[in-house]
């Protein structure tokens, strides 16, 4: 058992410090037996700063290092799929350890994005819908969209679906970075949701992505009705996601007043 380490150890701790010693002594083809143990185990999240704090320490040294890159993505990738209460939003080794790597990633991303076992790519396309979306989380406006960086038009819309369902089931407005907005553009119209609208943080980032939806859905010769409107609205007043019956009816006249319905 790689994870026989103490009955109360962190098995996510744990798995970034495994990790870090099998790259340390070039066990990589030790990789797949880690994995799949960690797979099988289903192990129940908790919070993650502790597993990205250990990151910070021992994982941000393979700048130049592309065998290794893959495989701590391929390792993130296990962490899916994340719930808010896996976060700290104010975690300063999360949002570190995220802007390094990331950096370290992103200049041959599409020359490392294919991998010719299906169980890698799985994981490796999970681990960047994780680091894309702790990018979403813990950075803001001014930091690129590494999605639009995937030249293959396929990948990355499989990227984009992956990433905007990760961003639903944190089901977090997202207060810093409003970037996401432009996976509706990369998205499969045929997966376009009204509750996309639940990540807007603002009047103006809600109008942007209800315009940017509707547009996605034309495309399909579909559209929202007044009836779509109003079931959301009144399921997030239920929900007490909106504070008000005023601001109920304010943003659903507002909605149906933008000429594109």
């Amino acid at each position: 058992m790689f994870f026989a380490v103490g009955e109360d150890a962190d098995p996510f701790t744990n798995l970034c410090l495994f990790t870090y010693y099998l790259l340390h002594n070039r066990g990589y083809d030790l990789f797949k037996y880690l994995f799949e143990q960690f797979e099988k185990a289903a192990y129940v999240q908790q919070n993650l700063e502790k597993f990205f704090e250990k990151c910070l320490k021992y994982l941000v040294s393979y700048e130049n290092d592309w065998k290794s890159l893959i495989i701590i993505v391929r390792m993130i990738g296990l962490l899916m799929p994340i719930k808010r209460q896996n976060f700290n939003p104010d975690s300063l080794v999360t949002r570190q350890f995220t802007k390094k790597f990331l950096s370290q990633l992103r200049g041959n991303l599409n020359n490392k994005i294919k991998l010719k076992e299906k169980s890698d790519w799985n994981l490796f396309k999970n681990g960047l819908i994780v680091l894309f979306t702790l990018q979403f989380l813990y950075g803001d406006d001014n930091d690129e969209n590494l999605v639009y960086l995937i030249i293959d038009e396929q990948i990355r819309r499989e990227i984009a679906d992956g990433l905007i369902e990760q961003l639903l089931e944190i089901d977090k407005p997202m207060l810093i970075n409003s970037n996401w907005i432009d996976l509706l553009t990369i998205i499969d119209p045929q997966k376009i949701q009204i509750k996309y609208l639940n990540l807007a943080s603002s009047f103006e980032i809600f109008i942007n992505c209800l315009i940017k939806i509707n547009e996605s859905l034309l495309t399909r010769d579909f559209y929202l009705s007044a009836d779509d409107l109003r079931t959301y609205f009144e399921e997030r007043l239920q929900g007490n996601h909106l504070t008000s019956k005023f601001l109920f009816f304010f943003l659903l006249k507002i909605s149906l007043r933008i000429n594109v319905f």
